[in-house]
């Protein structure tokens, strides 16, 4: 019987424990549904969230379409701040015409062409004779300007080392005296040239240049010599001057930019000097079948090159400098017919050599025509050329930028470019 009791007892408290568990998964049970309905709901309510706010963005963009603003605003930042305002549909088309802007600008500042103003402003028959004289053996041709009254050069170039044709000049009102060098030697066709020193005291002010009298002077400054005119190259060509400083530049010609002896008009509008007419013959390009000159003591130089045609009105104009690092470096300049051959004499390229050699030669010849014209003491030239340099070599002398350019022992003086 007792033992009965105790297995009903046993049986009670078993039933007890399990229904408590029962008791106690049932809460959980009804916990973790309410969270699941909780998040339900909060999903839900985030749901309707998006949908408004993509309604109302869709709101926003229906009335901006809508609008038609006047300006875009758009805000560049620099060494400051930079607001640009242009009229447009959309930024895509602005930053295009920004662009476009640029391009236009940057090429306005290094060359301009005035084809492209209206006849009201500007009519170029109105700009020198077009009616000039187009045979070349009956143009007048002046000549060089003395150095020492030369205030400007404007030409019209082959270069025939880099294959173009380019138009380039501009003029001062005075000559730079330190520019004009003195004559240390001269000999038949060429001279050599130092260059000038001239030494104030008190020093010249920024806006100052030493004068030949030694007294400081002000510097002369470019001028605008008027719009420029150039009839008689592959195409007709009006140029403005480039600011600052009133140069002149032009290098949309095709090259060769002339033909061989046609006649090149250059003329302007009123301007500095008032109205100028220059002439030019279209030269013959420079070919030469020299490929290095050698500059030996006690040795006269022969230098070739391919002759112009009979008759042809150009000359062979050289320059050479073999010291460029010396304190009195001399410039060897020669006036040639155009023959196709032409010789230094030794007694000129002894001289030359003794005066000092540095660095590395530089040689150049020019086959060209000049004119000039002169007004108020100060002359001015037209050029029509072609341009090619020649390589140097002094006996005797190696240039050198490194000790492996020199050979065993010798060493490269880096001061002076040569090895020693």
């Amino acid at each position: 019987m007792k033992r009965t009791l105790l297995q009903l007892l046993l049986l009670v408290m078993i039933c007890a424990g399990f229904w408590a568990c029962n008791e106690k998964d049932s809460d959980n049970q009804n916990t973790s549904d309410g969270d699941v309905d909780s998040a339900v709901e909060n999903e839900q309510e985030l749901e309707n969230i998006a949908e408004s706010e993509e309604e109302n963005l869709a709101e926003e963009e229906s009335d901006l379409e809508e609008e038609s603003p006047a300006e875009i605003e758009i805000e560049l930042e620099s060494d400051g701040d930079l607001e640009i305002e242009a009229d447009g549909d959309s930024v895509e088309n602005f930053e295009n015409e920004f662009e476009n802007e640029n391009d236009l600008q940057s090429e306005q500042e290094s060359e301009i062409e005035l084809e492209q103003e209206t006849p009201a402003e500007i009519d170029y028959d109105e700009i020198g004779n077009p009616d000039y004289e187009k045979n070349p053996d009956l143009v007048v041709l002046h000549g060089p300007c003395l150095i020492e009254k030369r205030v400007g050069v404007f030409k019209v170039e082959m270069n025939e080392d880099r294959r173009y044709t380019a138009i380039d000049g501009s003029a001062r009102n005075g000559v730079i005296p330190v520019l004009v060098p003195e004559e240390a030697f001269a000999e038949g066709d060429c001279r050599l040239l130092k260059k000038r020193h001239l030494f104030c005291n008190p020093a010249c002010k920024s806006d100052q240049t030493c004068g030949f009298e030694e007294v400081c002077i002000q510097s002369p400054l470019g001028q605008d010599m008027g719009v420029m005119v150039f009839r008689g190259l592959v195409k007709f060509v009006a140029i403005k001057p480039i600011q600052p400083g009133n140069s002149y530049f032009y290098s949309k010609l095709s090259h060769p930019g002339f033909a061989e002896n046609s006649v090149i008009q250059m003329a302007t509008s009123p301007g500095y000097m008032g109205e100028l007419e220059m002439y030019g013959i279209g030269v013959h390009q420079l070919t030469s079948d020299d490929t290095k000159w050698v500059l030996k003591e006690d040795e006269p130089l022969v230098i070739h090159w391919t002759p112009a045609a009979t008759g042809a009105r150009s000359r062979i104009f050289l320059e050479m400098n073999i010291d460029q690092h010396g304190l009195t470096p001399l410039n060897l300049q020669c006036d040639f017919a155009d023959t196709g051959e032409a010789t230094i004499s030794s007694n000129l390229i002894n001289t030359f050599i003794s005066a000092g050699v540095t660095g590395y030669p530089t040689g150049k010849v020019t086959r060209r025509t000049v004119d000039s014209t002169t007004a108020n003491e100060q002359c001015v030239e037209f050029v029509v050329s072609s341009v090619r340099t020649f390589a140097i070599e002094v006996a005797g002398h190696i240039p050198c930028t490194s000790d492996e350019d020199c050979p065993e022992p010798a060493k490269c003086n880096k001061t002076i470019q040569q090895c020693q």
